[in-house]
């Protein structure tokens, strides 16, 4: 478990107030929204996109931002059983009571933790308890019908959580946001001014981004790292994902990595 009340984060403030493109839209509305209710919360998108970023968004903007926001992920499943077989409220074993429990990648969470969060999440058995405090915001990249079609994710879990739904578009469908996010990460990396050239931007703005928001974060946290202190360009931010693309197509495996120029 971790506790994330006191860490808000660049890309929590910048999922709001620098997202520029279109498709981050419903999104936002939606996270606004939810902001403003006591509701659960379904988070979905690619890994990478910003569902956690966006969850404390939410958490530190709604009406139980003075409580605690805790993140746990499928290693809780063992400790969400033993709380339903012993009929505790999942905020209160989470620490997270009269605050957010932010559970991410729901479904790979066991079918008992499944079975039992269901249970736990059970309306009436939540106020028998007194635990009515604690909102639940859940993450996944999976899609969800195909989840439950699957049976990687339990159709009332799911009812029970989505009560919200907020699909996080991927990078590549959102590139207006590249110039503003580049910027917000050279400043928090460089421990002072740096530029970027048009050039590097530019390719940035073209790759595809199959790791999203955070990959794009870590080139510009390496391009800074190994910078002699000149303005950022593209050998900088390019040359790792071109050596990579190199040995890939040197080993004839398919599903090479390409950027759009």
């Amino acid at each position: 478990m971790q506790n994330l009340s006191e860490s808000p984060g660049l890309a929590a403030s910048f999922l709001l107030h620098g997202a520029r493109a279109a498709a981050m839209r419903p999104a936002l509305a939606l996270a606004r929204r939810a902001a403003c209710s006591t509701a659960n919360v379904l988070i979905t998108g690619e890994s990478g996109t910003g569902k956690r970023s966006l969850a404390q968004w939410i958490h530190q903007n709604g009406a139980r931002c003075a409580g605690p926001l805790v993140r746990g992920g499928p290693g809780i499943s063992e400790t969400l059983v033993v709380a339903a077989r012993a009929r505790t409220h999942p905020g209160g074993f989470a620490g997270a009571a009269g605050g957010t429990l932010v559970l991410d990648e729901l479904c790979e969470l066991s079918p008992e933790a499944q079975a039992a969060l269901v249970q736990l999440l059970d309306v009436p058995a939540l106020r028998a308890f007194g635990a009515e405090g604690t909102r639940v915001i859940a993450t996944t990249q999976h899609a969800i019908d195909h989840a439950i079609r699957t049976g990687r994710l339990r159709a009332d879990l799911y009812y029970a959580l989505g009560v919200i739904s907020i699909a996080v578009p991927p990078l590549r469908n959102r590139v207006e946001d590249i110039p503003v996010l580049v910027a917000a990460f050279l400043s928090r990396a460089a421990q002072r001014p740096i530029e970027i050239t048009g050039t590097a931007l530019a390719w940035l703005a073209g790759a595809d981004w199959p790791g999203n928001v955070r990959e794009l974060e870590s080139t510009i946290e390496r391009a800074v790292a190994l910078s002699d202190g000149g303005a950022i360009d593209i050998d900088d931010v390019a040359g790792v994902e071109r050596a990579v693309c190199a040995q890939v197509t040197s080993r004839g495996h398919r599903g090479r990595r390409s950027y759009r120029r």
